[in-house]
């Protein structure tokens, strides 16, 4: 997972099998289109699944540690990575997709199928867990997105099925909009409702108006690809 702060300056984070085998999280920017690339190595915590900026400094992060289980961490920067604080949410979940536009409103999605909410910067937590056929909900969620028409978000495990959900009330209530045979693991949709959702094996989906009458399977299998010059590109002068 990552982020651009302009054409030369990114940050991105994730994890990596160590020489003494054990996964450890990373972070890792740049300021000059990749060139050089600073790192910052995370011992206490095995992985980082999903980073999210709202603004030019101020940016959150979620991983997970191990100490006989696993458990989520959220960390919070004010200085564009530089630096990290942990932020408590009270609850020992895994956490494995995270939304935010602002900094009072931050959304988790956890590997249990539950999302957990603040509207006051972390100060204090909510937790939402749905059904499906009156059984609680156990598949992660994998993404979170958000338009003017409240949020939009996906589960999916691999062999598992993917769903979309939908919700206008900050996700204490959610409609299911789509179900299917692959594993969903992001979606992205306009305020005019259309957007797409991918998932395993090239699987997409085109959203037509954000209902569930009006998704519509598009899975193709990719067979082939090639990389064209873009010009200008930053990354290749």
């Amino acid at each position: 997972s990552g982020h651009m702060f302009s054409g030369y300056t990114a940050i991105a984070c994730g994890e990596f099998w160590s020489s003494s085998n054990t996964w450890k999280g990373f972070v890792v920017s740049t300021s000059n289109a990749g060139f050089n690339w600073n790192y910052q190595l995370h011992d206490s915590i095995q992985s980082f699944t999903a980073l999210r900026f709202y603004d030019a400094k101020n940016g959150l992060m979620i991983g997970r540690r191990s100490s006989g289980s696993w458990s989520g961490v959220l960390l919070k920067t004010t200085d564009r990575g530089s630096s990290w604080r942990s932020i408590p949410t009270g609850y020992t979940k895994t956490y494995s997709s995270l939304f935010t536009t602002d900094s009072m409103r931050w959304i988790i999605g956890c590997n249990d199928g539950s999302l957990l909410v603040t509207t006051n910067g972390g100060n204090s937590w909510s937790i939402h867990e749905y059904t499906i056929n009156g059984l609680p909900m156990t598949t992660k969620i994998t993404s979170i997105a958000e338009t003017t028409q409240g949020l939009y978000f996906t589960t999916g495990m691999e062999g598992d099925h993917g769903r979309i959900y939908h919700s206008s009330d900050l996700g204490v209530t959610a409609s299911l909009m789509y179900s299917g045979k692959q594993a969903l693991w992001s979606i992205t949709i306009s305020d005019s409702g259309n957007g797409i959702a991918v998932g395993d094996s090239g699987y997409i989906l085109k959203l037509m108006k954000g209902t569930s009458t009006a998704v519509h399977d598009r899975s193709q299998h990719i067979d082939r690809f090639s990389l064209d010059q873009n010009f200008p590109n930053p990354f290749n002068p």
